[in-house]
């Protein structure tokens, strides 16, 4: 019971959560989606090490979904919880988070704004986001092959987006309209057809702390910012 107080009490600690939630498991043949849409608002979804495949749209209940890793702070729960499709939040003002999860060979959700699909491994429209301690490998979409967010708020920590590709903007991360903070944050092998193969920032408030982009390309390099503060 002891060591059962001290984990909910250090996901508080962690996540700065409300003190009133659940803990889901959930194992690799199940549906994340189907998992989030019958937890309750704030509760903590836990993703056990495997494969999950599937494309996900979050329900706005302002849940975290996490590996192993916010349990046990072992950082291997980080690789082997993987997620093969792409996350997407839109129109929730209750904030999303994700923490020491594996995202690859997302393809992006279709955004209608744009008629094409964003954010490879994670979209994010008019809602609010953390990430952190995740991985984001080799996804692909039109606008911000990693990352994609309109009009949000992203808090983005210790990850790393590797190896992920955009044919219009942002190769790893695109972001127009929006709020950023980058804080140990890694974009390296990245690559977009027109504009920045790193990152793609357009009347945003950025702030870029201890992070680095690397051996990206683009029409125009690694970083493109327009309208933008902060950087």
């Amino acid at each position: 019971m002891k060591n059962l107080l001290f984990v909910l009490f250090a996901i508080i600690l962690i996540l700065d959560a409300p003190l009133t939630f659940g803990i889901v498991m959930v194992d690799s043949l199940q549906s994340i989606e189907l998992a989030c849409i019958n937890a309750h608002n704030n509760d903590t979804l836990i993703l056990q090490d495997g494969t999950f495949t599937e494309d996900i749209t979050l329900p706005c209940k302002g849940q975290t979904i996490a590996s192993l890793y916010l349990l046990t702070q072992d950082s291997s729960h980080i690789r082997a919880c993987i997620v093969v499709g792409s996350i997407n939040a839109q129109n929730c003002s209750l904030q999303t988070r994700l923490v020491g999860v594996s995202f690859r060979n997302g393809q992006g959700t279709f955004w209608s704004e744009t008629n094409a699909f964003a954010g490879g491994s994670v979209f994010i429209w008019r809602a609010q986001a953390s990430i952190r301690d995740c991985r984001i490998m080799n996804s692909s979409a039109g606008h911000g092959g990693g990352i994609a967010i309109s009009d949000g708020v992203l808090n983005l920590e210790r990850t790393v987006c590797l190896g992920c590709s955009a044919t219009n903007y942002g190769g790893g991360i695109y972001a127009d309209f929006s709020t950023l903070t980058l804080d140990q944050v890694y974009i390296e092998q990245c690559t977009s057809v027109l504009e920045a193969g790193g990152l793609v920032a357009l009347t945003c408030g950025v702030m870029l702390r201890n992070s680095m982009i690397s051996n990206c390309s683009g029409l125009v390099g690694g970083v493109a910012v327009v309208n933008t503060n902060g950087l």
